[in-house]
């Protein structure tokens, strides 16, 4: 145990050479075209670097301010936002969702009246991702609640995993019902304004921001340039971009300002 404590509290400094190689092989192997690394260790920013390009067409350079698209990491913010109303005792991880959404439900009468806040966070809903009913973009947030009492389930309730961002759909409106504001508004307010997290929440924002990457798509092994989906449309709990600088990824990782040091290849 105490070769591992000694292992744990070295600097990665001497490792750094080796992760840069790694990653630029996986950015080659994969197709990638640009992404930006964080290492914190021991609270402190080790390692900030940005590699690559965030448009191809254009050859503009990922910098340590480039904005991506973060995809499900938006439902960290999701969970800690319910989080931070459990804490103050408004929530309760175990109650039936229709304790907070009396109009929810589902195409299993049980799983109506049983599935909880957790069961949404955790996957547990019963339901396969049915992602036809958000990826269009053009259904508000009431047509697809209601939408959902017609989806059937593929197993039983608790049963097992199955990824759904519909669930997380779902837990940010108990959010809302919650705390009388709406996802963004709580989200900004209460956790990336507190943390200097500079970000957006609309794919306007995202296009109209100065240093934002283009998304791409795998076609077979050719990489092509892709539209940036309307998500935010019909889901509200979801973080277009995520913050602008690395370094606040970072600071919300080690709670504190990261250096204004940065490296990009």
């Amino acid at each position: 145990m105490a070769s591992q404590s000694v292992a744990y509290s070295e600097s990665i400094a001497a490792f750094v050479p080796e992760l840069e190689l790694l990653i630029t092989e996986a950015m080659d192997e994969w197709k990638i075209p640009g992404l930006g690394v964080a290492v914190v260790q021991n609270r402190e920013v080790a390692l900030l670097s940005a590699y690559g390009l965030r448009d191809v067409e254009a050859g503009l350079k990922v910098t340590t301010d480039t904005q991506f698209l973060i995809g499900s990491i938006t439902k960290s913010f999701t969970a800690t936002g319910l989080a931070l109303l459990m804490d103050e005792r408004r929530l309760d991880w175990n109650k039936p969702v229709r304790d907070y959404i009396p109009e929810f439900r589902l195409h299993d009468t049980v799983a109506t009246d049983r599935i909880t806040v957790r069961d949404l966070l955790c996957h547990h809903s019963g339901l396969p991702r049915h992602d036809w009913i958000w990826l269009p973009g053009d259904l508000s947030p009431a047509q697809m609640l209601a939408a959902m009492r017609h989806l059937e389930p593929s197993d039983d309730i608790r049963s097992g995993f199955q990824s759904l961002n519909l669930g997380y759909f779902v837990a940010g409106m108990v959010a809302e019902r919650i705390s009388g504001q709406s996802w963004t508004d709580s989200t900004r307010a209460r956790l990336t304004d507190k943390l200097h997290m500079n970000v957006t929440f609309t794919v306007e924002d995202l296009a109209a921001a100065a240093n934002a990457a283009v998304p791409h798509w795998m076609d077979g092994d050719t990489r092509l340039r892709a539209e940036r989906l309307r998500i935010a449309d019909t889901l509200p709990n979801s973080l277009c971009g995520c913050c602008c600088r690395h370094s606040r990824c970072a600071y919300l990782g080690c709670g504190r300002r990261a250096p204004e040091q940065t490296k990009a290849n």
